[in-house]
């Protein structure tokens, strides 16, 4: 027999280090994984998302004629075919190809404030039941803005521009048109 001495298999702190690095390592693959999924389906998430959305219900669209009606300040409008309604709270938008009208009991004044070098204004249009002036800025056409006689929601203001207002004047037609629409402006209890 020789006398060489028999190795016998003592574990190493290599083995062992390799085993945990490879468990560490395998910890570190899941989680990155695990996380940049949960990032791929955020992104994806956010990407439908911003895929254009249908119209909010309570935007009517244009067709037929319809009641637009805003509750707390006292007023329904029969809405032209071609115009489109935005009820709010304290306010309404009425929009057509060629004119945006806003009306609201929030506090506000016409564009100047009142006449000045710059400023001026002349009578619009005024009934029974509204009174508007035209403002002009260094006589360019700003805004049609007035007041409703008979509002039930306190002073009720109604303010409109159009395209090109600063260029040109309503036709007559054009201003047939939103006089109806004006006139179409009830106030309800």
């Amino acid at each position: 027999m020789d006398n060489q001495p028999t190795q016998s298999p003592i574990p190493t702190s290599h083995n062992s280090s390799e085993t945990f690095i490879l468990i560490v390592r395998a910890i570190a693959l899941m989680t990155i994984s695990g996380v940049g999924g949960y990032f791929l389906g955020v992104k994806q998430n956010q990407t439908v998302n911003q895929q254009p959305t249908s119209i909010s219900p309570d935007i009517i669209q244009p067709g037929e004629p319809v009641l637009c009606i805003g509750s707390k300040l006292g007023i329904t409008i029969q809405v032209p075919d071609n115009w489109i309604c935005y009820p709010g709270d304290y306010s309404l938008e009425l929009r057509s190809e060629l004119f945006t009208v806003h009306i609201s009991n929030l506090g506000r004044g016409p564009v100047c404030g009142s006449p000045s070098p710059a400023c001026g204004n002349t009578e619009f249009y005024s009934d029974d039941q509204v009174s508007m002036e035209l403002w002009t800025i260094n006589n360019q056409n700003a805004e049609i803005f007035g007041t409703f006689k008979k509002a039930l929601a306190g002073l009720t203001w109604i303010s409109i521009k159009y395209k090109d207002m600063g260029t040109r004047n309503l036709t007559a037609s054009e201003k047939s048109e939103l006089i109806t629409v004006i006139n179409a402006v009830k106030f309800t209890p």
